[in-house]
């Protein structure tokens, strides 16, 4: 959901033929991207948003989701800090370190 430099980072690194899918702009509403990288690679540039799902189709994702969760075939890798860490833990997350997500906890 980036955009902006990252996403033009990202086609510079994809392969002959690959897909650049933007889902936002967090980090700009307009990127870099060279032409010549897009041709000389053929690549794709889509744009997606949730907004153009019906309501069918978000109940029908959000309930297989639900069935993949519920069976536990999804997992994050995480690591649980207490919210008194709360500023370690934004260290941690800036500096690179943890290998997943930091959860805080409030118990």
């Amino acid at each position: 959901p980036l955009f902006g430099v990252p996403a033009a980072a990202a086609t510079r690194v994809l392969r002959p033929g690959g897909r650049l899918v933007n889902l936002g702009g967090s980090a700009s509403e307009t990127s870099p991207i060279d032409s010549s990288t897009l041709r000389g690679k053929s690549l794709r540039l889509l744009g997606y948003t949730n907004n153009e799902l019906t309501p069918a189709q978000r109940a029908a994702a959000i309930t297989e989701i639900a069935g993949h969760a519920a069976r536990g075939a999804l997992s994050v890798v995480h690591e649980i800090m207490p919210l008194d860490y709360a500023e370690k833990a934004w260290q941690r997350q800036a500096a690179g370190a943890p290998s997943g997500r930091i959860v805080l906890s409030v118990r």
